[in-house]
Protein backbone atom coordinates (compact mmCIF):
# COMPACT_ATOMS: atom_id res chain seq x y z
CA UNK A 1 0.00 0.00 0.00
CA UNK A 2 0.86 3.65 -0.67
CA UNK A 3 1.24 4.05 3.29
CA UNK A 4 3.79 1.40 3.18
CA UNK A 5 5.89 2.32 0.94
CA UNK A 6 5.33 5.59 2.66
CA UNK A 7 6.72 4.34 6.08
CA UNK A 8 9.39 2.70 3.93
CA UNK A 9 10.22 5.88 2.04
CA UNK A 10 10.67 7.36 5.19
CA UNK A 11 12.66 5.10 7.08
CA UNK A 12 15.05 4.72 4.92
CA UNK A 13 15.47 8.54 4.20
CA UNK A 14 16.00 8.91 8.56
CA UNK A 15 18.50 6.06 8.54
CA UNK A 16 20.24 7.33 5.33
CA UNK A 17 19.92 10.58 7.05
CA UNK A 18 21.14 9.52 10.27
CA UNK A 19 24.39 7.97 8.33
CA UNK A 20 25.04 10.93 6.77
CA UNK A 21 24.77 13.15 10.16
CA UNK A 22 27.20 10.58 11.78
CA UNK A 23 29.54 10.91 8.93
CA UNK A 24 29.34 14.68 8.76
CA UNK A 25 29.94 14.45 12.74
CA UNK A 26 33.14 12.65 12.36
CA UNK A 27 34.38 14.07 9.34
CA UNK A 28 33.52 17.71 11.36
CA UNK A 29 35.57 15.90 14.42
CA UNK A 30 38.19 15.57 12.04
CA UNK A 31 38.67 18.75 11.04
CA UNK A 32 38.28 20.13 14.32
CA UNK A 33 41.15 17.84 14.95
CA UNK A 34 43.11 18.45 12.46
CA UNK A 35 42.99 22.61 13.04
CA UNK A 36 44.11 21.63 16.95
CA UNK A 37 46.92 19.92 15.36
CA UNK A 38 47.70 22.76 12.75
CA UNK A 39 46.90 25.18 15.44
CA UNK A 40 49.29 23.52 17.91
CA UNK A 41 51.98 23.34 15.08
CA UNK A 42 51.71 27.24 14.33
CA UNK A 43 51.42 27.91 18.57
CA UNK A 44 55.04 25.63 18.66
CA UNK A 45 56.69 27.27 15.46
CA UNK A 46 56.13 30.84 16.84
CA UNK A 47 57.18 29.95 20.20
CA UNK A 48 60.47 28.70 18.82
CA UNK A 49 60.91 31.51 16.59
CA UNK A 50 60.30 34.01 19.59
CA UNK A 51 63.12 31.40 21.76
CA UNK A 52 65.50 31.83 18.17
CA UNK A 53 64.88 35.57 18.52
CA UNK A 54 65.75 35.93 22.52
CA UNK A 55 68.99 34.09 21.50
CA UNK A 56 70.12 36.07 18.79
CA UNK A 57 69.60 39.12 21.10
CA UNK A 58 71.22 37.38 23.88
CA UNK A 59 74.38 36.13 21.75
CA UNK A 60 74.60 39.61 20.03
CA UNK A 61 74.29 41.26 23.50
CA UNK A 62 77.06 38.91 24.72
CA UNK A 63 79.23 39.84 21.58
CA UNK A 64 79.17 43.10 21.61
CA UNK A 65 79.84 44.27 25.18
CA UNK A 66 82.72 40.80 25.59
CA UNK A 67 86.24 42.28 27.32
CA UNK A 68 87.85 40.08 24.70
CA UNK A 69 88.25 40.61 20.88
CA UNK A 70 86.52 38.05 18.87
CA UNK A 71 87.06 37.42 14.87
CA UNK A 72 86.37 35.32 12.53
CA UNK A 73 88.81 34.27 9.53
CA UNK A 74 87.21 32.47 6.65
CA UNK A 75 90.06 29.48 4.82
CA UNK A 76 91.26 32.01 2.34
CA UNK A 77 92.89 34.14 5.46
CA UNK A 78 90.22 36.71 5.21
CA UNK A 79 88.80 38.33 8.22
CA UNK A 80 84.73 37.76 7.58
CA UNK A 81 83.75 39.11 11.02
CA UNK A 82 85.18 41.49 13.89
CA UNK A 83 83.20 42.12 17.12
CA UNK A 84 83.05 45.71 18.28
CA UNK A 85 85.57 44.65 20.78
CA UNK A 86 88.27 43.86 18.29
CA UNK A 87 87.36 47.14 16.34
CA UNK A 88 88.12 49.06 19.18
CA UNK A 89 90.91 47.23 20.64
CA UNK A 90 92.69 47.46 17.11
CA UNK A 91 91.33 51.23 16.12
CA UNK A 92 89.38 50.29 13.27
CA UNK A 93 85.44 52.09 13.36
CA UNK A 94 82.13 50.19 12.87
CA UNK A 95 81.96 51.73 9.33
CA UNK A 96 85.93 50.14 8.21
CA UNK A 97 85.99 47.46 5.75
CA UNK A 98 87.84 44.79 7.66
CA UNK A 99 87.93 42.33 4.50
CA UNK A 100 90.17 43.89 2.12
CA UNK A 101 92.98 44.07 5.08
CA UNK A 102 95.65 42.10 4.53
CA UNK A 103 96.26 39.90 8.18
CA UNK A 104 99.73 38.91 7.85
CA UNK A 105 100.96 43.17 7.18
CA UNK A 106 99.33 43.50 10.98
CA UNK A 107 101.22 40.47 12.39
CA UNK A 108 104.95 41.78 13.69
CA UNK A 109 107.46 40.38 10.93
CA UNK A 110 109.45 38.45 14.18
CA UNK A 111 105.69 36.84 15.40
CA UNK A 112 104.39 35.81 11.72
CA UNK A 113 106.63 32.57 11.32
CA UNK A 114 104.78 31.13 14.47
CA UNK A 115 100.95 32.35 13.91
CA UNK A 116 101.38 31.27 10.45
CA UNK A 117 102.59 27.64 11.62
CA UNK A 118 99.95 28.05 14.31
CA UNK A 119 97.17 28.74 11.64
CA UNK A 120 98.35 25.55 9.33
CA UNK A 121 98.25 23.45 11.99
CA UNK A 122 94.87 24.01 13.06
CA UNK A 123 93.81 23.60 9.37
CA UNK A 124 95.35 20.02 9.13
CA UNK A 125 94.00 19.31 12.44
CA UNK A 126 90.62 21.23 14.03
CA UNK A 127 89.87 19.45 16.91
CA UNK A 128 92.65 21.25 19.30
CA UNK A 129 92.60 24.95 20.39
CA UNK A 130 95.74 26.66 20.31
CA UNK A 131 96.75 29.90 22.68
CA UNK A 132 99.32 32.03 21.29
CA UNK A 133 100.98 35.74 22.17
CA UNK A 134 102.24 38.14 19.68
CA UNK A 135 102.05 41.29 18.33
CA UNK A 136 99.65 43.03 16.14
CA UNK A 137 99.89 46.19 14.54
CA UNK A 138 97.36 48.99 15.49
CA UNK A 139 95.51 50.71 13.10
CA UNK A 140 97.49 53.88 14.53
CA UNK A 141 100.56 52.28 14.05
CA UNK A 142 101.75 51.04 17.51
CA UNK A 143 102.20 47.43 18.30
CA UNK A 144 100.13 45.89 20.67
CA UNK A 145 100.19 42.51 22.85
CA UNK A 146 97.33 40.11 22.20
CA UNK A 147 97.17 36.79 23.50
CA UNK A 148 94.74 35.01 21.17
CA UNK A 149 92.85 31.56 21.37
CA UNK A 150 92.50 29.82 17.85
CA UNK A 151 89.75 27.65 17.32
CA UNK A 152 89.08 25.49 13.67
CA UNK A 153 85.01 26.14 13.18
CA UNK A 154 85.05 26.04 9.15
CA UNK A 155 83.31 22.54 9.73
CA UNK A 156 80.81 24.34 11.80
CA UNK A 157 77.67 25.28 9.99
CA UNK A 158 76.83 28.99 10.07
CA UNK A 159 79.78 29.42 11.63
CA UNK A 160 82.39 28.39 8.81
CA UNK A 161 85.88 30.26 10.00
CA UNK A 162 88.98 29.94 12.44
CA UNK A 163 87.09 31.20 15.25
CA UNK A 164 90.18 34.11 17.18
CA UNK A 165 88.88 34.60 20.73
CA UNK A 166 91.82 37.18 21.99
CA UNK A 167 92.88 40.51 24.90
CA UNK A 168 95.40 43.32 25.01
CA UNK A 169 97.76 41.98 27.34
CA UNK A 170 100.29 44.80 26.27
CA UNK A 171 100.21 45.92 30.14
CA UNK A 172 101.12 43.15 30.99
CA UNK A 173 103.94 42.52 28.43
CA UNK A 174 105.54 45.98 29.42
CA UNK A 175 105.31 45.03 33.66
CA UNK A 176 106.70 41.62 32.76
CA UNK A 177 109.56 44.13 30.75
CA UNK A 178 109.95 46.23 33.68
CA UNK A 179 110.08 43.05 36.32
CA UNK A 180 112.96 41.27 33.87
CA UNK A 181 115.26 44.46 33.75
CA UNK A 182 115.55 44.87 37.66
Amino acid sequence: SVLGISLFWSWTLRRKVAVQTKELRAMVKENQDARHALMGILEDQQRTEQESMRMSVRFKALIENAPDGIVLVDQAGQMVFASPTARRMFGFGMDDDLSRLELNGFTHPEDLPTVLKTLGDLLENPGPVHTLEYRFRHHDGAWIWVESVFSNLLGVPGIEAIVINFRNITDRKRAEERQDSL
